[in-house]
């Protein structure tokens, strides 16, 4: 899938916000849990329950004072009694070792658990297949993300076949549509039931055969910290272009706005923080910056003062393994941070989504982060 240039471009917004913008549950595991090695094939030269023969041995275990050699306590020289490592005991697996159990995840995972230092076994936890994953979405106050099928639950006559291109949210509905290179498909976001598709020239006719690389949606509402509105304002990027669109929720219809070149005499784009635009996989746009994953001073930019922090910004994952985020709100509308994907807050949370390289679109709603795998 080509990868282009992303404008923002604020034509719509009420507030003049103009210029480019880019844009498992644990379980018995459905089978019995590895036994691991025996204590005999795991334990060290060193191992009071190593087995040795020959005199000295005999003397060393039922000499006046000393332990038998099978005893779980040991007396040091201090006189302190210390309890003997499990490996030595009773190991139940060589440490590492990784056990599997049931399918998991909606069936697109696998439930796992990983030997520890003492040789016990660790909780179970839902490991994602990413051969067989489509979705992956953390909810608001989740510890970790849920990684599902892309069939998600239900619908699947409705849902995307082909690669995933773009999405964005209709708050006041409580929809996501997902583009694909001709068709567009309704995901209510409520149920997680993929509930329409059509043809995106019925929608979108300005794009029609154009290659997407991404989408945005801004609600009027949410902007002005109000109610969700009916209201939309809808970008659609291509690597060398932006579409503006208003779209109405009621009717599920957009009007086309504006279309124009993406990005190249943007300043805002010039900055360090700044992605390459062809490098773009996926957005997000958060009206209230309510997740705590970014506490990002807004000092370096004119007339505001150094402790402020972003508020309404939008997230860009980007194929070189990094997150960029950039304001979005009146206030300074630049790139203002970089983080290392891996390290940025809500891609460190257990069964995070694979590596940009493989996503096609993301979108918040609701406090709900969800990401999309690109289906190439």
């Amino acid at each position: 899938m080509a990868r282009r240039t992303w404008q923002a471009h604020g034509a719509l917004v009420v507030l003049s916000l103009s210029g480019c913008f880019s844009d498992q549950e644990g379980s018995s595991a459905g089978a019995s849990a590895s036994q691991g090695t025996t204590s005999a094939e795991t334990s060290s030269s060193t191992s009071v329950t190593s087995s040795t023969t020959g005199e000295d041995s005999a003397t060393e275990g039922t000499s006046e004072g000393g332990t038998s050699p099978t005893d779980p306590t040991a007396t040091s020289t201090a006189g302190t009694t210390t309890a003997a490592p499990s490996c030595d005991l009773n190991p139940e697996c060589e440490p590492g070792q990784v056990d599997s159990g049931a399918a998991c995840g909606g069936g697109c995972g696998e439930e796992q658990r990983v030997c520890d230092d003492a040789c016990g076994w660790g909780e179970w936890t839902c490991v994602a297949d990413e051969n067989t994953c489509g979705v992956w979405i953390l909810a608001e106050g989740a510890d970790e993300w849920e990684a599902r099928p892309l069939a998600l639950n239900g619908g699947v006559d409705l849902m995307p076949d082909d690669p995933i291109q773009a999405a964005f949210d209709v708050a006041s509905k409580r929809l996501a549509y997902v583009l694909t290179e001709k068709e567009y498909h309704v995901l209510d976001l409520s149920s997680l039931i993929w509930i329409a598709r059509g043809d995106r020239q019925d929608i979108f006719d300005e794009t029609t055969e154009q290659n997407l690389e991404g989408a945005v949606s801004i609600n009027d509402g949410l902007l002005f910290g109000q109610a969700p509105s009916s209201a939309e304002s809808v970008y659609l990027y291509s690597d060398e272009d932006f579409w503006a669109f208003k779209f109405d929720a009621d009717e599920g219809a957009a009007v086309f706005v504006e279309e124009g070149p993406c990005c190249d005499d943007d300043e805002d784009w010039m900055g360090p923080h700044a992605p390459d635009p062809a490098d773009v996989r996926g957005i997000w746009f958060d009206a209230e910056g309510s997740p705590g994953w970014h506490q990002v001073l807004l000092g370096g930019c004119d007339g505001i003062a150094d402790e402020s922090l972003m508020k309404a910004y939008m997230g860009f994952i980007v194929v070189a393994d990094t997150i960029r985020l950039r304001d979005y709100g009146g206030q300074c509308d630049d790139f203002l941070a970089t983080h290392p994907y891996d390290a940025y807050e809500p891609f460190t949370r257990p069964n995070a989504p694979p590596s940009p390289a493989m996503t096609g679109a993301s979108l918040l709603h609701d406090g709900t982060l969800m990401v999309f795998k690109a289906n190439d």
